[in-house]
């Protein structure tokens, strides 16, 4: 599945890939943004394929707030890679409310993790379970490049 926008990119529902495939989204001239959903759970998924989130003229943004108490953002594969590149910002953001939460990346089999951006900020918020985290399953790596 290929997702590319002139502009900027708005993920405010599941998009997931749940037989054996990639999924790959391209901003040219904006942003991803992973936030507005009004509530419920975002996730970006797939099974067994790579997932490629591309601002090359932007940012990547994926941060909950306005939402539910736990409400979260999950972005990940089961098994292949995950490579976020900005050129801008990369941000990873929990919230200050209870539940609200963002994961890139999988702790279960998931494959390696790559973030390419300027700027690179994870941080999760000041409540309990507000967190913000990148993960790499079992045999996985992250690499940060700034």
């Amino acid at each position: 599945l290929v997702l590319t926008a002139g502009e900027a990119i708005a993920i405010d529902a599941d998009v997931r890939a749940t037989g054996t495939g990639s999924i790959a989204m391209l901003a040219r001239k904006g942003d991803i943004v992973g936030t507005w959903r009004p509530a419920g759970n975002l996730r970006v998924t797939t099974r067994s394929g790579d997932l490629d989130l591309e601002a090359s003229q932007g940012s990547v943004i994926l941060r909950r707030f306005n939402t539910s108490s736990g409400d979260n953002i999950q972005v990940f594969s089961d098994s292949g890679d995950l490579t976020v590149t900005a050129g801008y910002k990369i941000r990873i953001q929990g919230e200050s409310t209870g539940g609200r939460w963002v994961r890139l990346g999988s702790s279960g089999s998931s494959g390696d993790v790559t973030l390419t951006a300027p700027t690179i900020k994870v941080f999760g918020g000041s409540a309990d379970n507000t967190f913000a985290e990148v993960a790499a399953g079992e045999g996985g790596s992250i690499t940060m490049n700034a």
